[in-house]
């Protein structure tokens, strides 16, 4: 009889026990649309997270064995009871402070999902880091891939663009950003104007009929200066596109050293190759090539063009910024590029993809509408069509932001597949058949 009872009692244990719930962190790279879109329904799960080519889940041993006879690898840990207070940081690169009492769940692409003490209030912020509320049911970033859109089939080619691309000559990109890493850009020293004056003594050695200006601006009491050269445009000169980056620098002891190789003497250097390029095909609407300053000292430079544009009356002609940052390194040897704007901007995006597609098959593409940090910023704050273009890898880059940031960790393909990504989707913007 008692037996008969303990019987009984476990059935009823096993039957009204709760499954555990797990965070399983599944790899979706290049695996395509619909085993993404399988996976937000699987069997066992809860919710969903897209983060470029991994997925969090949380899941249940049900949704693990789905996992295993889909064949897709993916690894767990344990989700414990508390779920209520994920949250995620989202951080322009590392090093990423830890946060107390609070752990890791998955990361990449600039984020982290944390998980932390339960009622307990978390907050990272700075000028390159923010804390975000975790929303569930959400893509970070996307694979293109991966994307419904996607179907590998390229676009008919323009024999002028093409024409375009074909003449990026990577060597000269290269041997600027070599250039440009001999200079101390650091904002607040005395270095970046000899870098200042390199510049547009370049710039006139390409096209001597440029219309160059030197703009100043307030810096924490100190004195910042972008670079503007306009090439007026051919038939529609109040049709204005920037293509703009940082040429300041940083590192862990600037007073010494920033020699700022891939933040952004890579994005700075591609800026004055495109300028080249157009020099040999004047554009039909106008570009403002800009090298802007004080950028790591919180966006400065591209905040007070933002301004001028404003207050000049000239905002309206803007149709795009084309914002490079950090475009030179690869983790690999695939080259990616990450293209980030708001969700409003999806149609331009496209146009960024399908260049891709087009014209550069080989450059792996990554979206993102959860756009910070960098020189895009102060124009989509303010209604201004922006997008920046940066190495999907730059969150691994290891010489972030210091004195080792030069030349032996940039790649000549790596940037070479972004100059053909944007210098296409530059030419289809502005009229190039």
């Amino acid at each position: 009889m008692r037996a008969g009872w303990l019987i009984v009692a476990l059935f009823l244990s096993l039957s009204f026990a709760k499954d555990e719930n797990f965070f399983l962190r599944v790899v979706i790279d290049h695996v395509g649309y619909q085993t993404v879109e399988n996976l937000k329904t699987a069997p066992g799960s809860s919710w969903w997270l897209e983060l470029g080519e991994r997925m969090l889940l949380l899941g249940t041993d049900v949704t693990k064995s789905y996992l295993h006879q889909s064949n897709l690898e993916f690894d767990s840990v344990p989700s414990g009871a508390n779920l209520n207070n994920l949250f995620v940081v989202q951080k322009m690169c590392e090093p990423l402070v830890q946060p107390v009492n609070a752990r890791v769940i998955i990361k990449g692409h600039g984020f982290t999902i944390f998980q932390g003490l339960e009622n307990h209030v978390y907050s990272l912020e700075d000028d390159k880091t923010r804390t975000l509320a975790f929303s569930p049911n959400k893509t970070l970033v996307k694979q293109y891939e991966n994307d419904k859109n996607y179907t590998g089939v390229k676009e008919e080619a323009s024999d002028t663009i093409a024409k375009l691309v074909g003449s990026i000559n990577a060597q000269y990109w290269y041997d600027q950003v070599k250039a440009l890493s001999g200079f101390n850009r650091y904002t607040y020293g005395t270095g970046i104007a000899a870098a200042e004056k390199y510049i547009i003594e370049q710039l006139y050695t390409i096209n001597p009929s440029l219309d160059i200006s030197v703009a100043p601006f307030n810096v924490n009491q100190r004195t910042g200066y972008n670079i503007i050269a306009k090439m007026t445009g051919t038939t529609t000169p109040n049709d204005w596109y920037i293509v703009g980056a940082h040429y300041d620098s940083i590192s862990q002891s600037p007073t010494s050293a920033a020699p700022g190789a891939e933040d952004n003497g890579s994005g700075s250097a591609a800026v004055m190759e495109i300028l080249r390029i157009f020099t040999a095909y004047p554009p039909p609407s106008t570009i403002l090539f800009i090298w802007y300053s004080g950028e790591e000292q919180g966006l400065f430079g591209s905040k007070a063009h933002v301004n001028s544009l404003i207050q000049s009356g000239n905002g309206p002609k803007l149709k795009l910024a084309l914002i490079m940052d950090m475009i030179g390194f690869t983790a690999n040897s695939r080259v990616k590029a990450l293209v980030e704007t708001y969700d409003k901007f999806s149609a331009d995006v496209a146009i960024f993809t399908s260049s891709a597609a087009t014209y550069v098959p080989r450059l792996q593409m990554f979206t993102s509408y959860s756009p910070f940090g960098s020189d895009h910023m102060p124009y989509l704050t303010n209604g201004f069509k922006s997008v920046l273009v940066i190495e999907n890898d730059y969150d691994k880059y290891p010489a972030y932001h210091r004195t080792t940031d030069t030349i032996s960790y940039i790649s000549i393909d790596q940037g070479k597949a972004i100059l053909e990504l944007n210098v296409a989707v530059l030419a289809r913007y502005l009229g190039f058949k």
